[in-house]
Order: C-alpha cells, then structure tokens, then sequence
C-alpha cells in the first residue's frame, strides 16, 4: 500500500508541515526579552534559511549537515549509492521511494535537525525539553549527572545526556535506531552512531549546533557540521505527524468504505 503513494500525496506529506511552520500566522505572540542569558537556550527556534532562494525545503543548507561528503565504508557505500540512485547531484533530495519518512518511519535523531521544521526548548531542572514539529518529535537531555544505560533499546531519539562546558550545553546521545537516516540526503547510519551536540546561543536572536557524527561502521572516520537557528519568539508548536495525511485522506477512507488494502 505504502509503495503505491501519489506523486500528489508525497509532496504533501513532505513539505505541508513545512510550509506551516514558514509562512503561517502562529497565535499567542510572546514579547521577546531584551536580553537573553548566552546560557539559556529556552524558545522557539528555526533553521536560518532563506526560502525564496532555496525553495520551502531549505536546500542544501537545511537538508545537509555539511557541504563536504564524508567517506564512508564499504557497507554505508553501498547503501548510499542505492538511495541516491537515478539523482542528478549529491546535494539534491533523494528518491522519494527510498526515503524511510516516506514509509511512516519517523525523521529521528539527528535527521530532525535537517528539516525545515522549528522546535521548541524547554529547560528544567535536570532536563532540557525538545519539543519538534516535525513528526511531533520529543527529546528528554538528561542534565542530573546520569550516564548512558549499558543495554538501552535502539530508538528513533536515542538516549541523550548533557552538560555545561563554558557558554555550551554539551550533549551525548546514543541508542539510536539505524532505520532512520542521519540527514535528508539519504546518509544511512548503523545502531552504533555516536552524536555530540555543542549547542549555544550565539546572541539573543541565534542558536548554534555542532555536531559531530562518530560511527565506525557507516564512516571512515568522524565527521559533522553546523547549523543556525533564529528565534521565533510569536511562534508556537503545531501538531504534525509522520503520515498523517497519507492515513487521513488515503488509509482511514478505504477502512470505513470496507475495502481491501
């Protein structure tokens, strides 16, 4: 059923919630503070992209973590050159066929971060909140001073942990499902990917993320990347989920018209 979607029913589910959370009025504006601690990372944030330019996907800028292709190992290679098959350039979008966010998988840690999609970050004590548009996503950083699970699930989000070094709040994630990809043009990634996050705010209005991507299965050596955000202070977070058009206007119909699938 999945493998038969609509050209029509693919854009939508790739770039509707993204042109939401472009160009739609969000309600509840909230006055932003004159002044904002380099330490607090609270708001709502999204990539720093110019639309008009790149198109409502963000391009490059969004859909890569880097410019330069990092080396992989025989094993991701061969992955890779399936998934880019049939594409004219490295930089441009993948298949639509061959992407897992096509087949209901949600985007995941750190692909989330390669959509053109805001989050929101909540601090508390002992945590720090994600809260993602895209696929309505939801990523607990334990900052209490725990270490990683030695035998924790794989998962879409991994296992996060976080500290303060200086102005950045550090984070290691681990545990992460090797269904997803790393970035939204087509990097596979195995069950072994290592993500450390520096991530601070650069000035009131601007978040900074570097990432460093360490998984010897998939990479010859380490590799990462850096990504903007600017602070949307009027914005709040909508729901949007993996599939939910495909299953609102294509799967749900045909059960209650007794159909077979």
């Amino acid at each position: 059923m999945r493998s038969c979607l609509s050209r029509v029913a693919v854009a939508s589910l790739l770039f509707s919630p993204f042109v939401l959370a472009q160009v739609a009025a969000r309600p509840g504006p909230v006055k932003a503070p004159n002044a904002a601690r380099s330490n607090d990372i609270s708001g709502v944030w999204a990539p720093k992209v110019n639309t008009q330019k790149s198109g409502m996907d963000g391009g490059t800028e969004v859909l890569a973590f880097s410019r330069e292709l990092p080396l992989l190992t025989s094993w991701a290679k061969e992955k890779y050159d399936l998934i880019r098959k049939g594409t004219n350039g490295p930089f441009e979008r993948a298949r639509d066929e061959m992407d897992p966010h096509i087949h209901c998988i949600p985007y995941g840690m750190p692909r989330v971060f390669a959509v053109n999609a805001p989050f929101e970050i909540v601090q508390a004590q002992g945590r720090v909140f994600m809260l993602f548009e895209a696929d309505h996503l939801v990523r607990r950083i334990y900052t209490d001073g725990r270490k990683h699970p030695e035998d924790a699930d794989a998962t879409y989000m991994g296992h996060s942990i976080g500290k303060r070094e200086q102005d950045a709040l550090v984070v290691d994630t681990v545990g992460l499902s090797d269904l997803t990809w790393l970035d939204s043009i087509g990097h596979p990634h195995s069950d072994a990917l290592h993500v450390v996050e520096r991530i601070r705010r650069v000035d009131r209005i601007t978040l900074q993320i570097n990432f460093t991507f360490d998984d010897p299965k998939a990479y010859v050596k380490p590799w990462g990347g850096t990504k903007v955000f600017e602070l949307k202070p009027e914005w709040q977070i909508s729901e949007q989920f993996a599939c939910e058009d495909h299953l609102r206007d294509y799967h749900i119909p045909k059960l209650h018209r007794g159909e077979p699938e």
